[in-house]
């Protein structure tokens, strides 16, 4: 495959900063599959991208959008190395996961991890840590048949800044469930 199509989905107002400034290395979410505020994180995926931001923005109605990145294989992974965790027998997963997820807990890990540009491999089926809870102590497990690539270099967010292709809007509206249709109501 000579060249890779990436998705991010985020809202309008993100999207607008994302076009007009670039990616924001230090604007990434804390506690996440592999980064703690310092990742971006595309998929292959499309329909799962868009499934991912309607679970994680809650309001209704709201415009989604998707940035569509298009990279050339070989030109990105030989000019950045990265992890992946699908076949990198060095780095296990949940190990890697639970150390962001615990806000970067494991400094030999967080110094190992910190020489590469991207980290790559499955969703995590979680655990995450509660909200009342800083620390996630149950073992993260690869969601099955999901991919996700983490930024995590200003190099590599750069790279990406150039190969932004389009731009994609959705107006997404909750479900609306007719009154006829109501358990128990007729």
């Amino acid at each position: 495959k000579e060249s890779e199509t990436f998705y991010h989905a985020t809202t309008e107002e993100n999207a607008k900063k994302i076009i007009e400034n670039g990616i924001i290395w230090s604007k990434g979410g804390k506690n996440k599959d592999f980064s703690h505020g310092d990742g971006f994180y595309v998929d292959h995926d499309l329909d799962r991208v868009l499934e991912w931001f309607r679970r994680k923005i809650k309001e209704s109605p709201m415009l989604q959008v998707v940035l569509v990145y298009r990279v050339k294989r070989a030109e990105f992974r030989d000019d950045h190395p990265g992890v992946d965790l699908t076949t990198n027998q060095d780095f296990e997963f949940p190990k890697v996961v639970t150390h962001f997820r615990n806000g970067e807990s494991d400094k030999d890990l967080k110094k190992t991890l910190s020489k590469y540009h991207f980290i790559e491999g499955p969703w995590s089926a979680g655990p995450w840590p509660p909200y009342f809870v800083s620390q996630c102590t149950a073992r993260a497990s690869p969601l099955e048949d999901t991919y996700q690539l983490c930024l995590k270099s200003h190099k590599s967010m750069q790279f990406f800044n150039r190969h932004l292709e389009a731009v994609l809007y959705f107006e997404y509206q909750s479900p609306v469930v007719p009154k006829n249709s109501r358990k128990g109501k007729r």
